[in-house]
């Protein structure tokens, strides 16, 4: 009895250190930080509709003219997802790159995986 209630323990503590994943000790899944790859770098009109998020929504029209984008692939709940981030002036990403990127702010900028 007592080896089945420390594997319930360990199993508890590995579900809650789950949910408060924090990348690299600063960009923290709670706070929509995900780990995710580039799929396509392109203009805004070149990347088409993502199926989760899309800072082209936020995007002011100088950004939408000139900006590039990255349409990214994470895992949410086990199912893949697509958002769609403003690559910073001076950023390079090409397909495949791996980032960290905060599906739920789009003024964080992408942030290489190393």
């Amino acid at each position: 009895m007592n080896k089945i209630h420390l594997s319930g323990l360990a199993l508890a503590a590995m579900i809650l250190a789950g949910c408060t994943t924090v990348y690299e000790g600063k960009y923290d899944f709670n706070g929509g930080w995900r780990e995710a790859e580039v799929m396509q770098v392109a203009g805004a009109a070149e990347i088409g509709k993502p199926q989760f998020s899309d800072c082209r929504d936020t995007a002011t029209a100088q950004q939408l003219a000139a900006g590039r984008f990255a349409a990214l692939s994470y895992q949410r709940m086990g199912r893949k997802r697509t958002h769609v981030a403003l690559v910073s002036p001076g950023q390079t990403f090409r397909a495949g790159d791996l980032v960290y990127a905060n599906v739920t702010s789009c003024d964080a900028r992408l942030v290489p995986r190393s």
